[in-house]
């Protein structure tokens, strides 16, 4: 499917692309300082099966590097690898809550004692060291980058 993709897009717009490997800007997952709170899973028939809503984020049966996905979904702006050193058989159950206006902010910027003003309860940044002993750290990760060479308008069909 991606290789009919991708022919499509070169027929279509002259598509030309490269990819390199670079440093970005990513949230490293770790265990906080006080220790892992994770849960052992109690269910292992559906594995993965995740819940996420605006304030809160559920699930059973889940890895590090699961959770580590389902948290990048909720920070969007970087990548988030998995730094714990748990063993990736391990399977966990999660249930975290967090203020939904509060969950953008990055660690650098979070007062663990107090939410910020008008939020209903702590930001991501602080109920993770909080509610599940992990914790999101500023760094950088090296990952693929596509460039874009050129592409140009496609002509009527």
């Amino acid at each position: 499917m991606m290789a009919m993709l991708q022919t499509a897009l070169v027929q279509r717009f002259g598509l030309h692309l490269r990819t390199e490997h670079r440093d970005v800007p990513a949230y490293l997952l770790k265990i906080a300082p006080h220790g892992s709170k994770l849960q052992t899973a109690v269910k292992t028939s559906h594995c993965g099966e995740v819940m996420l809503r605006a304030e809160e984020f559920s699930a059973d049966c889940v890895s590090a590097d699961d959770i580590a996905g389902v948290l990048q979904d909720i920070v969007h702006g970087r990548p988030v690898r998995n730094d714990t050193g748990l063993p990736s058989t391990g399977r966990y159950r999660i249930d975290l809550q967090f203020a939904a206006n509060a969950r953008w902010s990055g660690p650098q910027r979070v007062n663990a004692a107090r939410p910020a003003s008008g939020d209903a309860g702590p930001s991501l940044f602080s109920a993770l060291p909080d509610q599940l002993g992990l914790r999101l750290e500023a760094g950088k990760m090296a990952t693929s980058v596509l460039i874009i060479l050129s592409a140009h308008r496609p002509s009527g069909n």
